[in-house]
C-alpha cells in the first residue's frame, strides 16, 4: 500500500479520534435551555444553527434528487450528504458535501465547540473572516470547491492539525498560514499555485505537505527547516529545480516529485535514508542520482517518463527494494530481453531472482 493511500485510509479514524477525543469544559457541560433535534439533545441556539443548516440544504438539487429527508446525526465519514455529531450536549462536529452550495454559511462560525468541519465537493467561493472563531477546529476540510482566497484569520486556528484545501482555484498562499503550529498534515493539490512563501516552511509540526498538480516552479530553501516531515510530494511537469536541501529532511518515508527533467533531482536525495516510498516523473528522464543507492530502507518505486530511460542501476544495491514500478512508453524495452542490451538483461534478471515485484505498464 502507498504511503498516501495508507494515510487516507487512516483518515476517517483521524476524525473520529478528533471528535472523541473531545473535552468540553465542565462548566459549560450543564444548566443549559436544551432542546430536542432529530434524535440528540442540544443546545437551544446550536440547534438553531443545525435547523438553519438543514433548511439551507432542503433547497439543494441533490438533496431533493437524492431522496434525503433530513439531517442526520452520525459519524462523519462516508459520502453522505449532511451529518453532524453532537458530544455533552454540543455540536463538534459537520459535515456537508456534494451539494450545489455555493457559500460557505456563516452562523457555522458560531459553533465555537466545533472540532470537525467538512465542506468538501460544494460550490463555496469564499472562506469568512469569521471562521477564526472556530478555535476548537483540528480537521478543516474545504477541498473541491472555488475559493480563490485564503483570509489571514485562519491563523486563530490554533488547534488546527488538518487543513485540506485541494482542488481550489488559489493562486497565493498567504503567510498567516505560517502561524498554525499545531498544524499536521496540509493538503493544497490542484490548485493554481505557481510559488510557495517561505515562511510556510516554518511549520515545523508539519508531517505530511500535498503540493502537486501546481504550477510551481521553484521550492524554497527553507524546505529543510520542514524536519519532522515525514511525506511529500510536490511539483509539475514545470518544476525546474528542487533545491539539495532537501536531502536534510531526514525524516521522510515518502517522497514524491514531478519534474520536467530528471537533471532537477538533487544528489542529496540520497541522504533521506528513512525513504520508503520514491516516486518519480518527469518528462525526460536520462539519469537518475548515483546517490539513489544510499536508500537502503526503500521498499517501493515508481518511475513515470515518456522516454527510454535507462533502468536504475542503483536499484541493484538496495536490499530492501520489493517492487518497482515503470510507467510509460518506455517500459516498451523492458517487456522482455529480445531488444536489450546485455547490461540491462543481467539488472533485470537479478531483480526478477530477488523475487522484486516488477510491475510494468504502458498506461
Amino acid at each position: 500500500m502507498y504511503f498516501l493511500e495508507a494515510w487516507n485510509f487512516l483518515e476517517p479514524r483521524l476524525i473520529t479520534k478528533a471528535l472523541e477525543e473531545t473535552v468540553l469544559p465542565k462548566d459549560e457541560q450543564e444548566d443549559y435551555d436544551l432542546v430536542q433535534f432529530k434524535n440528540s439533545r442540544v443546545i437551544r441556539s446550536e440547534s438553531k444553527v443545525l435547523q438553519q443548516i438543514e433548511n439551507i440544504l432542503k433547497k439543494t438539487r441533490r438533496y431533493k434528487s437524492e431522496g434525503y429527508e433530513s439531517f442526520q446525526m452520525e459519524h462523519l465519514e462516508g459520502y453522505s450528504l449532511s451529518r453532524f455529531y453532537v458530544k455533552q450536549n454540543h455540536v463538534i462536529g459537520l459535515r456537508i458535501s456534494y451539494t450545489d452550495l455555493d457559500y460557505f454559511p456563516e452562523f457555522i462560525c458560531s459553533l465555537q465547540h466545533l472540532t470537525v468541519l467538512i465542506l468538501d465537493d460544494n460550490n463555496i467561493k469564499e472562506i469568512p473572516e469569521s471562521i477564526g472563531n472556530l478555535d476548537s477546529l483540528k480537521i478543516l476540510d474545504l477541498s473541491g470547491n472555488k475559493i480563490t482566497h485564503i483570509p489571514d484569520s485562519i491563523q486563530n486556528l490554533i488547534s488546527i492539525e488538518m487543513l485540506n484545501l485541494s482542488k481550489n482555484e488559489l493562486k497565493t498562499v498567504p503567510r498567516s498560514l505560517s502561524n498554525l503550529r499545531s498544524l499536521k498534515k496540509l493538503l493544497l493539490w490542484e490548485n493554481k499555485l505557481k510559488q510557495i512563501p517561505e515562511s510556510l516552511c516554518d511549520l515545523n509540526s508539519l508531517l505530511y505537505l500535498g503540493l502537486k498538480g501546481n504550477n510551481i516552479l521553484n521550492l524554497p530553501k527553507n524546505v529543510k527547516y520542514l524536519y519532522n516531515l515525514i511525506g511529500l510530494d510536490i511539483g509539475h511537469f514545470n518544476l525546474k529545480k528542487i533545491p539539495s536541501e532537501i536531502g536534510l529532511i531526514t525524516s521522510l518515508l515518502s517522497l514524491e516529485l514531478r519534474f520536467k527533467d530528471s537533471s532537477a533531482i538533487p544528489e542529496s536525495i540520497g541522504n533521506c535514508k528513512s525513504l520508503h516510498w520514491l516516486i518519480l516523473q518527469g518528462d525526460t528522464i536520462t539519469t537518475l542520482p548515483n546517490s539513489l543507492s544510499n536508500l537502503k530502507s526503500l521498499g517501493e518505486m515508481i518511475l513515470e517518463t515518456k522516454n527510454n530511460a535507462m533502468f536504475p542501476e542503483q536499484l541493484l544495491l538496495l536490499e530492501s527494494i520489493e517492487r518497482i514500478y515503470m510507467i510509460g512508453e518506455m517500459v516498451k524495452a523492458y517487456s522482455d530481453d529480445s531488444d536489450l542490451d546485455e547490461k540491462t538483461k543481467q539488472i533485470r534478471r537479478e531483480l526478477i531472482k530477488r523475487d522484486v515485484d516488477l510491475n510494468l505498464s504502458m498506461c
